[in-house]
C-alpha cells in the first residue's frame, strides 16, 4: 500500500483550502499598478482602469474538483508552481511598498517643513505689521506736529486776508472813481490807470509840498521885513513927539471937550458924513510913513424934489459904508502931496440895482486929497439918483475923469507890487 504523499492534502477540505490559497496567491502574484499622475490642482491626468473582477467561489470549487480528479502528479506539480509564485508575489509586494512608504515619509517631512515655515512667515509678518503701526504712530513728533498745525494756519490766514485785500481793493475800485467825478456812475480803473494816477498825485503832493516850504520862507521873510518897518515907525513916532506944540501948553479947560463934540457934530451934519473910526498905522500902501484911515457911513437926507429920482419903492437911499485912507509922501502923486484911497463896504448886503446905480464909487480908487470936496459932491448925486456921470459933462468932467486915472494908476501899482 502507498504511503500518502505528506504535501498532498488529505481530504477534500483541505483541498478546498489548498484551491483557496492557490486563488490567493494567484491574486497577489499580479504586479502593482503604476500610481495615477496627478496635475498641479491635485486631479489625475488620466482615468485608472477598471479592476479585473474576481472569480466566484462557486467556479473555484469547480475548478478544484477537476485538478482533483485528473491526476496526483498534477497537484504535486501545482504546488510546487504555488510556492514558486507565492514567493515570487511576496517579493514583488515588498518591492512596491518600499517606494510608497519613502514618498509617504518625504511628503510628511515636506508638510511638515511648509507647516513651520507658514508659521514663520505668520510671526514676522505680524511683527511687520505691529512696527508698520508704531511707524505710523510715531511719523511725526510733537514739535513737528505743532509746525504743521502752525503752517495750516498761517496758511488759512494768510488766504483770508487776500481775500480781505481783493474785496476792499473791489470797492475802492468802485467808490475812488466816484468821488473824482461826483456822480453816480461807475467808472472802473485797471491797476495800470490807479498806479499812474497815484503817481500823478504824488507828484502834486510833492510840488504842493516845495511851494509851501517856499511861502513858508517868504513869510519869514516878511515879517522880518514887517518887524523892521515897525521899528522904523516906532522910531518916527518918537521923534515927533519930542517936538513940542507951538502955541498954549496950559492945562485944557473943562468945557473943551464938549466944544470938541459940538464941532464934530455940526460938521457931520453938513457934511452927511460919520466918522466911526480912526486909525493910523503902517499899511499895503504906505510902507514907510504911517497913514490914517478913516472908517465913515454916508446918509444922504434928500430933499422932496429929489425923492421922485430914487426909484420906486424907495423913501431913501441906503447909508454907503466906506474908508478913507490918506496917504503922505505916495508915489501915486506927481505933486507930492497928500492922496486919499477910497474903499467901500458891505455892497453884497445892498440890492444890486442901487449898486449898479453907484458906478465907480462901487469899486476902490484914490484921488488927490484936493478934490475931497468935488468926490463928497458928486458921492451925493450918484446916491440920489446916479446923476454923477450927467453932471460930469459940465464942470465936473475934467475931475471925473482924473478920478478914473487914479483908479487905472492905482491899480497899476498895486499890480507892480504884487510882481
Amino acid at each position: 500500500m502507498a504511503r500518502p504523499d505528506p504535501k498532498r492534502p488529505t481530504s477534500r477540505a483541505a483541498s478546498r483550502k489548498q484551491d483557496s490559497d492557490s486563488d490567493i496567491e494567484q491574486v497577489e502574484a499580479k504586479p502593482p499598478r503604476k500610481p495615477a499622475t496627478v496635475a498641479a490642482n491635485g486631479k489625475p491626468t488620466a482615468k485608472p482602469k477598471p479592476k479585473a473582477k474576481p472569480e466566484s467561489s462557486t467556479a473555484k470549487r469547480a475548478t478544484s474538483v477537476e485538478e482533483i480528479n485528473d491526476s496526483d502528479r498534477a497537484e504535486g506539480s501545482n504546488t510546487t508552481a504555488n510556492k514558486r509564485k507565492r514567493t515570487t508575489t511576496a517579493t514583488a509586494t515588498a518591492q512596491a511598498e518600499v517606494p510608497s512608504a519613502q514618498r509617504l515619509e518625504r511628503l510628511i517631512a515636506d508638510n511638515k517643513r511648509l507647516t513651520e515655515q507658514c508659521k514663520m512667515l505668520n510671526a514676522e509678518n505680524e511683527k511687520l505689521n505691529d512696527q508698520l503701526e508704531e511707524l505710523f504712530a510715531i511719523r511725526h513728533t510733537e514739535p513737528e506736529s505743532l509746525l504743521e498745525q502752525h503752517k495750516a494756519e498761517v496758511a488759512i490766514e494768510r488766504k483770508t486776508r487776500a481775500e480781505v485785500v481783493d474785496e476792499l481793493t473791489k470797492q475802492l475800485a468802485a467808490v475812488q472813481p466816484l468821488a473824482q467825478s461826483n456822480s453816480g456812475v461807475l467808472h472802473l480803473v485797471t491797476r495800470e490807470a490807479a498806479d499812474e494816477e497815484k503817481l500823478a498825485l504824488e507828484r502834486q503832493v510833492q510840488e504842493m509840498k516845495d511851494e509851501i516850504a517856499q511861502l513858508r520862507t517868504k513869510a519869514s521873510d516878511l515879517e522880518i521885513d514887517l518887524r523892521g518897518e515897525r521899528q522904523i515907525a516906532a522910531q518916527l513916532a518918537k521923534d515927533s513927539q519930542k517936538k513940542k506944540p507951538v502955541g498954549n501948553s496950559g492945562p485944557v479947560h473943562p468945557g473943551t471937550t464938549a466944544k470938541v463934540g459940538q464941532t464934530i457934530q455940526l460938521y457931520e451934519q453938513l457934511s452927511n458924513v460919520c466918522v466911526v473910526g480912526v486909525k493910523s498905522d503902517l499899511t499895503e500902501l504906505s510902507k514907510v510913513t504911517p497913514s490914517t484911515t478913516y472908517t465913515c457911513i454916508y446918509t444922504c437926507d434928500p430933499q422932496p424934489s429929489e425923492k421922485e429920482q430914487l426909484g420906486p419903492g424907495m423913501e431913501e437911499p441906503p447909508s454907503l459904508h466906506f474908508s478913507l485912507e490918506f496917504l503922505t509922501n505916495s508915489p501915486l502923486d506927481e505933486d507930492d502931496g497928500e492922496v486919499a484911497h477910497y474903499k467901500p463896504f458891505d455892497l453884497d448886503k445892498e440890492s444890486k440895482e442901487w449898486v449898479a446905480r453907484l458906478d465907480y464909487y462901487a469899486t476902490e480908487f484914490h484921488f488927490s486929497g484936493k478934490q475931497l470936496p468935488l468926490f463928497m459932491r458928486q458921492m451925493r448925486d450918484q446916491i440920489i439918483a446916479g446923476t454923477a456921470k450927467e453932471e460930469s459933462e459940465g464942470e465936473g468932467s475934467e475931475v471925473g475923469s482924473e478920478m478914473d486915472v487914479d483908479a487905472d494908476r492905482l491899480i497899476e501899482v498895486e499890480v507892480n507890487e504884487i510882481e
